[in-house]
């Protein structure tokens, strides 16, 4: 169904209900916290806003996928307010993370809804796992991706190539927290910083496959913290892989990712 989020009533500072569930918002960077009658949930209070402004007319996924559910909050949230017909989510971490708390509240939760399938231990690259899910749970293809889980490009990109082709024609990819490498300091951005190239790279090669007019990509639409990539027409088969629908490299396209990397190996670390 096409969301509501009038729905989602902000009760007290990081406390809301969406219908019948509440849920506390987690601070960034603070140790996993237990909501006494609700949900953990570890997103930027923003990020309601921006889905909110961004939601195109009449979009109303009944399969999706989210990658990155922390205590699984978030879950439960997009659960409440799309009512989708089947929401897989999955989170690297085992699910003693969450706390026998957080736990068994999950777990009663999903027990009450049948579409709902969480995955534990389960890394966003997992090119095996990541196949099961879609295969099972989604043999006629997604319309709404969520990826919130490692924000590093190597993964992020992993999960974009094995996800995407099953992604049908205008459904929605969301890369959320993309640009990282540029923002103020926060917890946790110095990790982000030794991981590798910055997730903003991601977001550039997106777009240059959007211009090229091949219908893989039919919109990136950047808001904020949040890129949405627009699922187009073009048939992808398995094995799909970015680098194949970007154009050839030219010398000064090649000398400018170099400094943009040597400026995030070295400038950044004072070198």
């Amino acid at each position: 169904m096409t969301p509501d989020f009038s729905q989602l009533v902000w009760t007290a500072p990081g406390t809301f209900r969406v219908g019948s569930e509440l849920f506390k918002v987690q601070s960034l960077g603070a140790e996993l916290e237990t909501a006494s009658d609700g949900f953990v949930i570890y997103k930027e209070p923003k990020h309601f806003e921006i889905y909110s402004s961004w939601w195109p007319a009449k979009f109303a996924p009944s399969e999706m996928l989210e990658l990155g559910i922390w205590a699984g909050g978030s879950a439960v949230f997009w659960n409440e307010l799309l009512c989708p017909k089947r929401l897989g989510a999955l989170d690297i971490k085992k699910p003693e993370f969450l706390g026998t708390d957080n736990l068994a509240r999950l777990e009663a939760y999903q027990k009450r809804q049948p579409g709902l399938r969480l995955y534990w231990s389960t890394s966003q690259a997992d090119a095996v796992a990541l196949g099961r899910i879609l295969d099972e749970d989604f043999p006629a293809g997604i319309d709404f991706v969520i990826d919130d889980a490692s924000h590093l490009y190597g993964l992020s990109r992993s999960s974009f190539e094995i996800i995407f082709p099953r992604v049908r024609a205008g459904g929605w990819y969301v890369i959320e927290d993309w640009p990282w490498d540029v923002a103020d300091p926060f917890p946790g951005q110095e990790y982000l910083l030794r991981s590798g190239p910055p997730l903003s790279l991601l977001i550039t090669d997106l777009a240059l496959i959007t211009g090229r007019d091949k219908n893989v990509i039919d919109a990136v639409e950047v808001i904020r913290t949040l890129t949405f990539i627009q699922r187009g027409s073009a048939a992808l088969k398995p094995g799909f892989s970015i680098a194949d629908y970007l154009p050839n490299p030219k010398l000064k396209d090649v000398r400018r990712v170099a400094r943009r990397f040597l400026s995030h190996f070295c400038g950044r670390r004072g070198w």
